[in-house]
């Protein structure tokens, strides 16, 4: 028995414990605390976890009205709250060693144990490569993008542990499973395409980029990997590291926000933000020639108490053509997502366009920035910071 958990229940944990150690050829030091709720319970469990994370939420929706992700009438904690009270179907938590999951009655079904399968192996690995406090000095220190990638990894394989489990079923149990799988409905949510685009990448990059390593090296190669786990969100796409991964540390000119405004981010802006930004306003081709060729960069983002938001975007291209290429791209994605007007040249290959908001791109040595103000008169002293 388990405290707090039926017979039933604490019967179907053991034998997902049994299997979960068996596919990743590692033991648990101890059994996380294991939490199961009613569906509307564990809804209404993510939500409040979600909620306790939104910190600077109204900075987030001020930045994406401005890049034209969200509609000036949305509401970001509302669509967060949607999204993940919809789609989680089990977490778990590195900070409390706590895996919470649904159960519909007195037994977990065929698709709840594949998710308490994954959610174990999360509970597995944190417990022998603590990737939880890796995460946690990554986020604290606004990295980013690497800390995406190592959710990728985490993610990824989770992911590939379900398809063994699944593999390894007995032919009743994978019909059992396949009925479910047809009677189910996925959640009919309504929510910007990057945001959805944000949440499953960590699943499918991540699933691809764990699966090449364990067909190069099996289980081994992939435990290899959270000792010295991807960089950035690009590695996770391109499946492998390339000199272009690190971070580009750049000069930045001293005083470049605004009088009024309050330095919130100074984080990387990688791969996937870029990704995610264009696919949702130019499509997924286009989305792909942008982030492709990114060579690290960061963004500041300030915020004043009266709403506006101001965003500096520093890129570094893998080499001058792609710098120019996103250049190019950058002023499409203007004129077609933000409320710029329509972009006027300016010098080599930047840009200005200026009506209810304001965006400059503009070359620098180490490639280009971006500047960005939901004021357009704030804006100006910014840029003035970056021109010759």
């Amino acid at each position: 028995m388990i405290e707090g958990l039926s017979p039933e229940i604490s019967a179907q944990v053991w034998e997902a414990v049994e299997v979960t150690e068996g596919i990743r050829g590692l033991e648990f030091e101890d059994l996380p605390v294991i939490t199961v709720l009613s569906p509307d319970d564990f809804e209404a469990r993510v939500r409040m976890e979600v909620d306790s994370d939104l910190e600077d939420v109204e900075v987030d929706e001020a930045l994406y009205k401005l890049l034209g992700l969200l509609e000036p009438d949305d509401d970001l904690r509302a669509l967060y709250g949607e999204l993940y009270g919809e789609s989680v179907a089990g977490f778990y938590s590195s900070e409390d060693k706590e895996l919470v999951i649904p159960a519909s009655g007195e037994e977990f079904t065929g698709l709840q144990t594949m998710t308490l399968v994954h959610e174990l192996i999360h509970a597995l690995t944190d417990q022998h490569f603590d990737f939880g406090s890796r995460m946690e000095d990554l986020l604290e220190n606004q990295m980013h993008d690497p800390a995406s990638g190592l959710v990728g990894l985490v993610e990824g394989d989770a992911t590939l542990a379900e398809f063994v489990y699944v593999n390894n079923l007995d032919s009743a149990a994978r019909s059992r499973l396949a009925a479910e799988f047809a009677d189910y409905e996925p959640p009919d949510i309504d929510i910007p395409q990057f945001m959805e685009l944000a949440l499953y990448f960590p699943y499918d990059a991540g699933f691809e980029y764990v699966l090449n390593r364990w067909r190069e090296g099996g289980w081994s190669a992939v435990n290899d990997q959270y000792l010295d786990p991807p960089g950035s969100t690009e590695e996770i796409y391109e499946g492998a590291p390339s000199p272009t991964t690190e971070v580009i540390e750049m000069e930045r000119p001293a005083g470049v926000l605004p009088e009024g405004y309050e330095e919130i981010y100074d984080y990387t802006w990688g791969f996937l933000n870029i990704l995610v930004m264009f696919e949702q306003i130019l499509g997924r081709e286009v989305a792909v020639d942008a982030a492709t060729g990114w060579g690290g960069g960061r963004s500041l983002v300030g915020y004043a108490e009266d709403g506006e938001v101001v965003l500096v975007w520093e890129y570094a291209g893998d080499d001058p053509a792609e710098v120019e290429e996103l250049a190019r791209l950058l002023a499409d994605y203007a004129a077609a997502g933000m409320r710029v007007g329509e972009p006027q040249t300016q010098g080599e290959f930047g840009f200005l366009a200026s009506a209810d908001d304001y965006v400059l791109v503009a070359p620098i040595p180490a490639g280009l920035v971006m500047v960005a103000c939901s004021d357009p008169e704030a804006c100006p002293s910014v840029s003035t910071a970056y021109l010759p």
